[in-house]
């Protein structure tokens, strides 16, 4: 049975942008979420909206990874908030949190630019020579092994036939 729980709380005066003024101003906010508790099958969900107009809302849920000793339990979250910025454009944030990180993404987040062909090209030689030098380390360390291990054969040979003459 889901029921849904308010809560009003008041915070003191805070400083916030005014991008109108474009200066600084104190104003309390209200903080007004509607409040869903944790689901019996641990799911739950949550939005809220302040007084100076943040918006958010999330839902999540416990996640079970791996087998037998390496079996674990991550908490999976998914949400967005918005805000309007200093200068007056509205910046809404969606996200994912899991076992493997904070991932968000959004219009105003700056992502990098492509990688040329020319570029990717180059980067490839550079790796492709990496592993032929991890790999020649490899068979070399290898072959030492194997020349003293035979090398061990060989004395432990000497030392049953000089033991028998």
């Amino acid at each position: 049975m889901e029921s849904e729980t308010t809560m009003r709380l008041s915070y003191q005066p805070v400083e916030v942008a005014d991008p109108i003024n474009k200066s600084l101003m104190k104003q309390e906010i209200e903080f007004v979420p509607p409040v869903t508790p944790l689901q019996q099958d641990t799911t739950y969900s949550l939005s809220y909206e302040t007084g100076n107009n943040i918006i958010a809302e999330e839902s999540g849920y416990i996640k079970s990874f791996g087998e037998g000793e390496d079996k674990s339990e991550a908490l999976v979250q998914q949400g967005s908030y918005s805000y309007i910025s200093p200068e007056g454009q509205l910046i809404t944030v969606h996200y994912t949190a899991d076992e493997t990180g904070f991932h968000a993404t959004g219009d105003h987040i700056p992502t990098p630019p492509p990688v040329s062909e020319e570029i990717q090209k180059g980067l490839d030689l550079i790796y492709a020579g990496i592993r032929q030098q991890q790999e020649a380390a490899s068979q070399e360390i290898a072959e030492k092994e194997r020349l003293n291990e035979n090398q061990q054969i060989d004395k432990r040979i000497e030392g049953h036939t000089s033991y028998r003459q």
